[in-house]
């Protein structure tokens, strides 16, 4: 982890956004050190090989030129937010109200990283008067001090914000304290399903939690142009979430309590493996006790935006036709195939134009211009990736014209074959942009393919039908995604200035999850009924609980293994939770000179017909909570 005090001066060690710009890169040696001496770029570590650049925006070919240990500048991820009782469907209400226990998330924290909140909301203040928001990161205000030295935005404390609702109180104006505001409502509204105190007509799962509230900034002018985004459309890019969860994550530390991350952000720009660098990050910090990551498959299924097939042999040809709306004026296209296969593109358009096989350039960009349709196209090649070894072909067209596009796909060394393409997730793809031979497998969106995040679908609570549009599993490498389905559509909660709304989609679903999390976690650490708590044991607890439909079979693409119901939950942790919810999936453990066999209840249970073989070669024990036998 890295250590680094935290600057309490004024010092100004903060980038303005109109002159930097950030990238989430990938490091190696004494990155610092190295920096010490760049006066037009700066690195912050947020892992131990993951960093954020910060640079001038004329300066990016001469850090290329003078460093060596950055990986290559890859343009950063565009996500956007996924839309918005659940609560009943979920079954919580008899855990919060006391029927059974009395768990409303009290010293819990909510990390909820989205559009900010209304703080002067009634919702998320106390019967004293005080608020239940323990810090606020803004982003998007420029300040000299910044948080754990960050290089922007600006932080404020309980006691800030207690403050200003005091000055409210008599009259006053609160955003002289703290200026933050939800001008969106976004944020608002998920806190409101997490959390809602139930002071009006809305109550959230988790009404005595304590929030932790990171308001994103959108990308800058410099990016939204390289990146060639023309819509009117909130864009988030990877380094702040990156930074988002950094700063949850070193927040956590210093309060000591157990915390959920929210996570209401989609993708379609990577390779739905858990490879992409905000899920690496999610991986990283995922493995902490007491720290859980909820995200959501998104709004992307039935959408058209997948496609995939098979190319038999090397040598072999295939073609993917793209229908382009009048209104679609740019568009980004990615491809993968695994290791080692090796593709390459050409490309046709609708008027008939073809641009031959274009050879591949590794990390260089081809471009070129089509005459009859003067369309720019950018051809990127990225071979192989860092963490799987396969290939990955970003297509970038601009000045884009309406009808059906080719991309000519080429099998230059085929041994798998199976390759996948998705386009931008929509609204960024207008409504007639879309594969003309679609997938509707695999449209759940990053970061929902991470290895350490609870991942949910949303489905329909009143008539148990998955949400028109909520994302399908399983991820490109076949892992199961999603691991639940939870209740999302028509989720009355509170809104920006107060009022009450209804909203639909995967940040619902999500939001009802996360809210579930902080439940669950006040009872196993703030309640000791079990201290050691990984994201991967309580998503077994989780996915061990879930009620299941009538003639479906699970795991499947669109419920994972179930519907979230917390009373299943409980009802797998009433008997001996230790050694039958908490499992690993790790078979074997090495602790010093022993070796532990960690297996579930049901597993002892086949084992006792050992009888004196299983005395006498085996002690009974608990290892992190877990039944074990060790060997003597």
């Amino acid at each position: 982890m890295i250590k680094r005090e935290v600057n309490s001066n004024t010092q100004d060690n903060s980038y303005k956004q109109s002159e930097f710009s950030t990238f989430l890169i990938e490091y190696f040696g004494d990155i610092e050190k190295i920096f010490e001496n760049i006066n037009y770029a700066k690195i912050f570590p947020i892992t131990s090989f993951d960093a954020i650049l910060f640079i001038k925006n004329d300066m990016v070919n001469t850090l290329l030129q003078e460093v060596s240990e950055i990986s290559p500048l890859i343009l950063p991820n565009i996500f956007i937010l996924t839309e918005i009782s659940p609560i009943e469907a979920a079954n919580t209400l008899k855990f919060s109200e006391g029927e059974l226990f009395d768990l409303k998330g009290q010293d819990v924290l909510v990390g909820i990283i989205d559009t900010g909140i209304d703080y002067l909301n009634k919702e998320f203040i106390k019967e004293d008067g005080t608020t239940r928001i323990k810090r606020i990161w803004d982003q998007t205000i420029f300040s000299i001090s910044t948080p754990f030295n960050i290089g922007y935005g600006i932080e404020y404390t309980e006691a800030d914000i207690n403050l200003a609702l005091k000055i409210h109180n008599e009259g006053g104006d609160p955003y002289t304290i703290v200026k933050q505001k939800d001008t969106i409502g976004h944020g608002t509204q998920s806190a409101g399903i997490i959390g809602a105190r139930g002071y009006g007509d809305v109550k959230g799962v988790a009404p005595e939690c304590e929030f932790l509230i990171v308001k994103l900034r959108t990308a800058n002018e410099f990016i939204i142009e390289l990146v060639g985004v023309l819509e009117d459309v909130p864009i988030y890019k990877s380094p702040e979430i990156a930074t988002a969860i950094y700063y949850l994550i070193e927040t956590q530390k210093t309060l000591k309590k157990p915390l959920v991350i929210f996570l209401p952000i989609s993708s379609n720009l990577g390779g739905h493996d858990g490879s992409d660098a905000i899920e690496r990050i999610i991986d990283y910090f995922g493995t902490t006790r007491g720290v859980i990551f909820a995200t959501g498959t998104g709004n992307q299924g039935n959408s058209e935006i997948h496609g995939s097939g098979v190319i038999k042999q090397s040598g072999e040809s295939k073609t993917i036709e793209l229908l382009v709306d009048k209104n679609q004026e740019w568009l980004v296209t990615t491809i993968f195939c695994s290791y080692p296969d090796k593709l390459s593109v050409g490309i046709t358009s609708p008027s008939g134009q073809v641009k031959p096989k274009i050879p591949i350039k590794l990390s260089k960009y081809e471009e070129f211009k089509f005459l009859y349709e003067s369309t720019e196209i950018r051809v990127r090649y990225i071979f192989p990736l860092n963490v799987t070894g396969g290939e990955q072909i970003n297509i970038t067209f601009s000045n884009l014209k309406p009808g059906i596009w080719k991309i000519n796909l080429y099998g230059d060394f085929i041994s798998d074959g199976k390759y996948d393409i998705w386009i931008l997730q929509r609204p960024l793809s207008k409504p007639n942009t879309k594969l003309l031979n679609p997938n509707n497998l695999t449209t759940l969106s990053i970061p929902a393919t991470s290895n350490y995040s609870i991942t949910t679908a949303y489905y329909d609570q009143n008539t148990d039908i998955i949400g028109q549009f909520s994302g399908y599993g399983f991820t490109r490498d076949n892992r199961i995604k999603p691991d639940i389905a939870s209740g999302g559509v028509n989720v009355r909660t509170t809104n920006k200035n107060g009022e009450t709304t209804t909203v639909t989609g995967s940040s619902a679903a999500t939001a009802v999850l996360a809210g579930v999390i902080a439940l669950i976690l006040e009872w196993a650490i703030i309640d000791k009924n079990a201290m050691l708590v990984y994201s991967n044991q309580l998503r077994a607890a989780i996915i061990r609980g879930a009620k299941i439909r009538e003639g479906d079979i699970y795991p499947n693409p669109q419920w994972g293994y179930g519907i979230l119901d917390l009373e299943g939950v409980f009802e797998v942790l009433r008997g001996n939770y230790r050694d039958d919810a908490f499992t690993t999936q790790y078979p074997v453990d090495e602790l010093g000179e022993n070796i532990y066999f960690k297996m579930s209840r049901e597993v002892f249970n086949r084992l006792e017909f050992w009888g004196d073989k299983v005395n006498n070669k085996y002690e009974v024990v608990f290892v992190h909570c877990r039944l074990a036998f060790k060997i003597k």
